[in-house]
């Protein structure tokens, strides 16, 4: 696909005079990437590619060269400025750097311009260039592969040392297709390594496309690094899965981010987080430590609303809510949303069982921001011992704000009764995507040849068991059990059927990993 380089027609105010327009020579509708805006040839040695973020450590911010970066975010107003803070950081230190976007370039650059972030003189010096990926680039990528656009990244950048950025990567990765999508990673990664190239992918998962998501999830074993952002408290969080670096590798951590400002920010010696506040106080609702509540320095009150006010008047405190019944679930999940509304991390939320909380219950509020759910199990002084344990600490994990949605994709999917394999497998789904990051347990048990009447076993499986999604088809049966480690599905089932698992059917089978239940879901939709 050769390219001519041609000049842009229409205006795009000041900044015009600065970029030329290249265009395929062949159809448009053939072109994967149409470069845009483009400078004058840069000087200056390779430096290091960088997030830009003071607030990341060194193992973190500073990325390796011959490496692919992932990041998840599908808030435009997180996704950009991050982009913007590695460019500018990247092109400091010495590094070409070149953006590919399905957006038109020239709103691109006055959106970032507005959130504080001028990319154009980068531009005019040739340290960036910019690339428009064409609309239909998902379906010639699928139809081709990757390999159209790479070579087509070879004839316009440098050959060696670029940091390459691709938002919303998704259409290029082709993750709606695991399959296409772990070839295209493999050609991503391998390209990079060969060039030296270090790219950093900003992926835009949709809420309604689990499936999405969890490809890319299995994608991103081969990533360098991925992490997923949010915006939070007038910024953002970012929570990184895995992270390996020039300084070396990183498990799993969140960090709070400044996203607004200008442009890029020295690195801080000095921690940008912000000193808590020093009184720590305890707000219990209804006696939720029990004879603990009456420890001196804790405020208690009678109702949800009651406790919400308290959290309102106080800038670091920790608000013990009960969970007694399961009218309480409700209430909680609204109280527990107007706290993280507040925009205050140094107020933590603390669930306390009285009764215990369904798997389903307990990964939606951990989805709203509780800090920590005390076991029913626990005596009074030990609870007492737990609350006191989030004394002096911060609350900085991702979480979301919609309770309707987080409810929807929760407790109200073990709540369907799905009634063909799509059904099945698309709960399952958005159950595996929901839970992603969390380390809720569940086991998926498919038997073969039953004995039993399917249809009976699944109304059995309704009326006895909890947080169970059954489908049947022929005579094999497939049982997914939320919250149900691997180890004890064994005896749940004999329990739910009165039989030993092998007593039931001629074949039985369990999967507990993400992948190994994955993989079960696609076998049974090709059926």
């Amino acid at each position: 696909m050769g390219l001519r380089a041609a000049r842009h027609a229409a205006p795009m105010g000041h900044e015009a005079p600065a970029f030329a327009l290249l265009q395929s020579a062949e159809a448009s509708a053939d072109a994967v990437v149409r470069t845009l805006l483009a400078g004058s040839a840069g000087v200056g040695k390779p430096g290091h590619c960088r997030l830009g973020l003071a607030e990341l450590p060194e193992r973190i911010e500073r990325l390796a060269s011959g490496m692919v970066y992932g990041l998840a975010c599908d808030q435009q107003a997180v996704r950009l400025p991050l982009i913007a803070h590695a460019i500018l950081a990247t092109v400091a230190s010495g590094r070409r750097c070149a953006l590919l976007a399905p957006s038109d370039p020239a709103v691109l650059l006055r959106k970032l311009r507005l959130a504080g972030f001028a990319l154009q003189a980068p531009l005019k010096r040739g340290e960036l260039e910019v690339f428009e990926v064409s609309r239909d680039a998902a379906k010639q990528l699928f139809r081709i592969g990757a390999e159209s656009l790479l070579a087509e990244l070879d004839k316009n950048i440098p050959a060696r040392e670029v940091f390459l950025v691709l938002d919303q990567a998704d259409a290029l990765f082709q993750v709606a297709d695991l399959s296409a999508g772990m070839e295209a990673t493999q050609r991503f990664v391998h390209w990079a390594a060969e060039r030296n190239h270090t790219l950093l992918a900003m992926f835009t998962p949709a809420p309604q496309a689990p499936r999405d998501y969890l490809n890319l999830r299995r994608m991103a074993e081969t990533f360098g690094g991925f992490g997923v952002a949010a915006p939070a408290n007038g910024g953002a969080l970012l929570e990184i899965r895995h992270w390996f670096g020039p300084e070396g590798a990183s498990a799993r951590e969140s960090f709070e981010l400044r996203l607004h400002g200008s442009a890029h920010r020295a690195r801080a010696r000095a921690p940008l987080v912000e000193e808590l506040p020093p009184n720590d106080s305890l707000i219990c609702a209804r006696g939720a430590l029990g004879g603990a509540s009456a420890a001196q320095g804790c405020e208690n009150v009678t109702t949800f609303d009651e406790a919400v006010e308290a959290a309102h008047r106080s800038d670091n405190a920790r608000l013990v809510l009960p969970y007694e019944s399961a009218g309480d679930f409700g209430p909680l999940c609204r109280a527990l949303s107007a706290v993280r509304a507040l925009g205050r991390p140094a107020v933590r939320v603390i669930v306390r069982e009285r009764a215990r909380l369904r798997a389903g219950e307990g990964l939606a509020l951990l989805r709203l921001g509780v800090s920590s759910i005390i076991p029913a199990d626990l005596p009074d002084p030990a609870a007492k011992r737990v609350a006191d344990a989030l004394q002096g600490t911060r609350f900085a994990r991702p979480y979301d704000s919609d309770v309707e949605q987080v409810l929807a994709d929760t407790t109200g999917v073990l709540a369907e009764r799905p009634q063909n394999a799509r059904g099945f497998c698309e709960a399952l789904e958005r159950l595996l995507a929901a839970a992603d990051g969390y380390d809720v347990p569940s086991t998926l048990a498919r038997l073969e040849g039953v004995q039993i009447e399917p249809a009976r076993m699944l109304a059995r499986t309704r009326r006895s068991g909890r947080e169970i999604l059954g489908f049947s088809r022929e005579r094999n049966v497939w049982l997914y059990l939320f919250g149900c480690p691997c180890e004890t599905a064994p005896s749940v089932l004999q329990r739910l059927f009165s039989a030993p698992p092998a007593d039931l059917c001629s074949r039985w089978e369990i999967q507990h990993e993400p992948e190994g239940i994955l993989s079960a879901l696609h076998q049974l939709r090709s059926r």
